[in-house]
């Protein structure tokens, strides 16, 4: 079932990513200001090269604004039947503006099934392809939710069974953004890099202040 269910989506995330691929203009969302904005979250923990950081200061520009970060994205309605029910949201490519170049966007979605919400699998684009087991961090407006160990296949990374579904889909409800980091069992595709990368690890950054609409039907109509 697991085999089939992962080609399928592999199929129909190969379609969405055509249409979605291009990168926004940063909208970052500030309306409660007790949350760290998803660009100091990224600077955080390091993605940017401090010596390009200290040339913006030099020119009195901000260095945080090197860190170009896609437009809101909204949740859209996927699968669905008469037991389960899909939300999905595409994350559009991103870019650290000093030398080490674009990253790749990624697919998410949740769903509910037979009355149960679920985390899918999450295809990262900056991954390279492999097989094997990764660790993957979470975490919601700045704060650590959870870590654990996921499957990566091909470029998706797949939940394992004692990952806290249920509690982490709701969260997406109420957070501004999420940052997801792993390292992929064959580290990353850093074609589009003209100077290497800060970071080790795939970065996925996901606003969450877009249209929730299709995310809220599925949680309020879970019987979870």
């Amino acid at each position: 079932f697991m085999d089939a269910y992962f080609m399928s989506r592999v199929r129909l995330t190969g379609l969405v990513v055509l249409v979605v691929g291009a990168l926004g203009v940063y909208t970052q969302d500030k309306s409660n200001s007790a949350i760290p904005t998803l660009s100091s979250v990224l600077w955080n923990i390091g993605i940017v090269n401090q010596e390009q950081a200290q040339s913006s200061r030099e020119i009195d520009e901000d260095p945080i604004r090197l860190i170009e970060l896609p437009a809101k994205t909204d949740w859209v309605s996927g699968l669905s039947n008469d037991t389960m029910q899909e939300a999905m949201l595409f994350v559009p490519m991103w870019a650290v503006l000093d030398g080490s170049g674009f990253r790749g966007g990624g697919n998410v979605s949740v769903w509910c099934d037979n009355g149960k919400l679920f985390q899918d699998t999450v295809q990262i684009h900056d991954l390279k392809p492999g097989e094997g087991d990764t660790t993957v961090a979470w975490s919601f407006d700045g704060e650590t939710f959870v870590e654990s160990t996921w499957s990566q296949k091909d470029r998706f990374i797949i939940p394992n069974d004692d990952f806290p579904h249920g509690k982490f889909v709701k969260r997406y409800v109420s957070a501004r953004h999420l940052v997801l980091r792993t390292k992929g069992v064959a580290g990353l595709d850093v074609r589009s890099s003209r100077v290497k990368r800060t970071e080790s690890f795939a970065v996925l950054p996901v606003p969450l202040w877009g249209d929730k609409t299709a995310l809220k039907a599925i949680v309020n109509n879970c019987s979870e």
